[in-house]
């Protein structure tokens, strides 16, 4: 039986992840729809 703890964990630690990919992804699309506004 494996551990539910770690795989909250690990399930965490997925979407953490994945957050923080998506969030630089639209900052980098802000970045450069500002720096061509400019």
């Amino acid at each position: 039986m494996c551990n539910p703890r770690r795989v909250r964990v690990r399930a965490t630690r997925q979407l953490a992840q994945a957050w923080q990919h998506e969030v630089r992804r639209s900052a980098t699309r802000i970045g450069t729809a500002v720096g061509e506004a400019r």
